[in-house]
């Protein structure tokens, strides 16, 4: 058997993979970059259904994404705005509007947006 160092392989044993949000695997799921477009499976990230705040940001979220979607990103960004109001420390909120405006062309702005959502959300793989 060969070693892995003389192969250029690299084999990873004994790993846990936990898949907040979505099932599918795919880091860009449940956001703007979502090459599915699709809510299916994130309904830990956004679930409308929740109570209070919780759930109108979540609403908000969603709409947010829907819009970014169809390439209408000021709106989505207002979208994303709103859901921030209502919940400050949302990481997921904050990226989601990061990567509207970055999309939107205004870097400075993702930069900052993108940078909160990794300071609201360290451990977020997403981020």
């Amino acid at each position: 058997m060969a070693d892995a160092t003389e192969t250029g392989e690299l084999v990873v044993t004994g790993a846990r993979l936990s898949r907040a949000g979505s099932r599918r695997g795919d880091w860009n799921a449940c956001t703007v970059n979502d090459p599915e477009r699709s809510l299916r499976g994130c309904k830990r990230l956004v679930n409308p259904a929740a109570k209070g705040a919780a759930g109108v940001a979540a609403a908000q979220l969603s709409d947010g994404l829907a819009l970014a979607w169809g390439g209408e990103w000021a709106r989505a960004i207002g979208a994303f705005g709103q859901a921030i109001a209502l919940q400050p420390k949302s990481g997921f909120a904050y990226l989601n509007r990061g990567l509207a405006h970055q999309r939107n062309g205004e870097s400075a702005r993702a930069a900052t947006d993108l940078d909160l959502a990794i300071r609201h959300a360290p451990y977020a793989a997403r981020g």
